[in-house]
């Protein structure tokens, strides 16, 4: 039995014996198969879904949204583009920092998002996203209904793909009430903070995950989001200098990239549904 860090393996019958963490987004395929059975084209190393830039004291956070369905219009995509950089561009007008607890380094904290129609086609509805498929592919695709009827709620699923209302409610526009903020944070693997019968948590009134359209983004936030890939090059440094204590062993590929490059190029792990 070999264990591969999200399942385990059985070369005595050549299956997966346990259930693939991202089975719930696929209910049309047996939660044991492997890469849409297709591993000519696609690979998973780990079985999870996956999204950071570390380099120096400077973190970027990229995310690329494709947009489709009857309410993906570019326009559409400008304006939820637009009111996510408003939320989680900036700190009030200063760059947001993170403050590394074991080191106390602090690094820089930078937005890169971009949103936009998918394969350039304004209300495409695709039968299939191949792209979607592959476990290796860091984007993020949306369908966007045009109106209320079609989406009465925004969500997202299994980290990447999710629905969300390409119109306002009660009167106001997209650009006033907007949930693409909101669900943007899903898709870097932050859970809600409210419940339907409650209302937001003690504490979370005013966040982004408490308060998804009135609320706003804080440091709590952007500490959840980075602090893995923060901590990870911690243990990459003290296996660097392990390595050369030593003077000899073999190196893992991250490792081998940073003392390359002196970047980490790390992926968010959001291994259930956020809705």
């Amino acid at each position: 039995m070999y264990y591969y860090g999200a399942r385990y393996y059985d070369p005595r019958i050549s299956i997966f014996v346990s259930v693939d963490p991202s089975a719930e987004r696929y209910s049309g395929w047996t939660p044991y198969h492997y890469v849409h059975n297709n591993p000519i084209i696609y690979t998973d190393p780990n079985g999870k879904d996956a999204i950071l830039i570390i380099k120096g004291n400077n973190i970027t956070v990229k995310s690329n949204i494709y947009i489709y369905g009857s309410g993906a219009t570019k326009t559409t995509a400008s304006i939820m583009r637009s009111n996510i950089m408003k939320k989680w561009g900036t700190n009030n007008g200063k760059a947001w920092t993170y403050t590394d607890p074991q080191s106390g380094k602090v690094y820089n904290v930078n937005f890169e998002v971009s949103v936009s129609v998918y394969k350039g086609n304004e209300k495409s509805n695709p039968l299939v996203i191949p792209q979607s498929w592959d476990p290796d592919n860091m984007d993020n695709f949306i369908e966007v209904g045009a109106t209320l009827d079609e989406v009465g709620r925004s969500y997202v699923s299994g980290g990447d793909e999710g629905v969300w209302r390409g119109m306002g409610r009660n009167g106001k526009s997209l650009a006033d009430d907007d949930a693409a903020p909101h669900e943007f944070a899903h898709l870097l693997g932050l859970d809600d903070r409210y419940s339907d019968e409650g209302g937001a948590y003690k504490g979370w009134e005013n966040n982004i995950m408490g308060n998804a359209i009135d609320g706003n983004v804080d440091q709590r936030n952007i500490d959840s989001i980075v602090k893995d890939g923060v901590n990870r090059v911690n243990s990459i440094v003290k296996e660097l200098k392990d390595w050369r204590t030593r003077g000899k062993g073999k190196l893992n590929d991250d490792a081998l990239e940073y003392r390359s490059s002196g970047r980490l190029i790390y992926k968010i792990d959001v291994p259930r549904p956020n809705k």
